[in-house]
C-alpha cells in the first residue's frame, strides 16, 4: 500500500463517487467539502490485501481505479468470494460505525487505486451531525440484514 497525492482530477472523481454512495446522500455541499479534506488515496499491487477476515476496523474505501475481490473464510481452511469489487464500489462502511473486526479479507486482483475515509477522521466529521450519523446507522442496519442473507 502506498499512499498517493490527490490532484484536483482524483478529488472531482472522489465526488463523483461518493454521490453515488447512500451514505453520504444526505450530506450538504459544505459537509460533503468537509470529508473530502479528509480522504486519502492509496494504490495496491495485484494480490496485496487490503485488509485481512478479523483484523481492525478502521476505514470506508472508496474504488477508484481497479478490481478487488472479497473472500470470507469457511469451516476448515477454505474460502469462499463474496464479491468482485470496481471502479465506483465502496467496503468497509461498517468500520465506521461499529468498529467491530473485518467480517472479509479484500484483496487487489489487478492494481487498484483506493480512497479512504478514516475512521478517526470520520468521527470529526459526524461530531457535530447527528442527523448524518443517523442516516448512516440506519443504512448501515439494512446493510447488516442484506449481508447476512448472503451467507
Amino acid at each position: 500500500m502506498k499512499e498517493l497525492p490527490l490532484a484536483e482530477s482524483e478529488y472531482r472523481a472522489l465526488s463523483y463517487s461518493l454521490i453515488k454512495v447512500e451514505f453520504f446522500a444526505t450530506l450538504s455541499v459544505a459537509e460533503m467539502e468537509r470529508i473530502l479534506s479528509y480522504i486519502k488515496l492509496f494504490s495496491f499491487e495485484a494480490g496485496e490485501t487490503v485488509f485481512k477476515q478479523g483484523g481492525p476496523a478502521d476505514a470506508l474505501f472508496v474504488v477508484y481505479e481497479g478490481l478487488l475481490t472479497v473472500r470470507k473464510k469457511t469451516w476448515f481452511f477454505g474460502s469462499r468470494t463474496l464479491a468482485e469489487l470496481k471502479a465506483g464500489d465502496f467496503f468497509g462502511e461498517m468500520a465506521l460505525l461499529d468498529r467491530k473486526r473485518r467480517s472479509a479479507t479484500v484483496q487487489a486482483i489487478e492494481p487498484s487505486k483506493l480512497f479512504a475515509l478514516f475512521t478517526s477522521d470520520f468521527d470529526r466529521v459526524v461530531s457535530n451531525n447527528s442527523l448524518f450519523l443517523h442516516e448512516m446507522k440506519s443504512i448501515a442496519d439494512r446493510r447488516k440484514f442484506e449481508n447476512k442473507s448472503l451467507a
